[in-house]
């Protein structure tokens, strides 16, 4: 929070903010800069993501939870879309798909 005021002070006022995933900023940010959006940044979440995968599956869940893997990359694929209706797309499209073995 320290470094958030700091900024305020200096005269920064910005409208986004990109934190990694520490649930615990949003409450800070939202009272120093009610008026900034904030994000996550990608590159974490998706870094978690894969750590959670190792977590449930095991570290060579790539070479033994097929299912799993697909699963990753198309929601890997999601993030690089260039637009949020191609983002939306590669969504709904995993949405509809059948993961039969993957067990959470």
């Amino acid at each position: 929070m320290t470094f958030l005021l700091a900024l305020r002070a200096k005269g920064y006022w910005p409208r986004v903010i990109v934190t990694d995933l520490r649930r615990d900023y949003g409450g800070d940010i939202a009272r120093v800069f009610p008026q900034a959006s904030h994000h996550e940044c990608l590159f974490h979440a998706l870094h978690d993501l894969d750590q959670l995968y190792r977590h449930i599956y095991g570290r060579h869940y790539v070479q033994t939870q097929l299912e799993v893997e697909q699963l990753r990359q198309s929601i890997s694929h999601i993030f690089q879309a260039k637009t949020k209706r191609t983002a939306q797309k590669r969504y709904e499209a995993i949405l509809t798909q059948q993961f039969t073995t993957i067990h959470f």
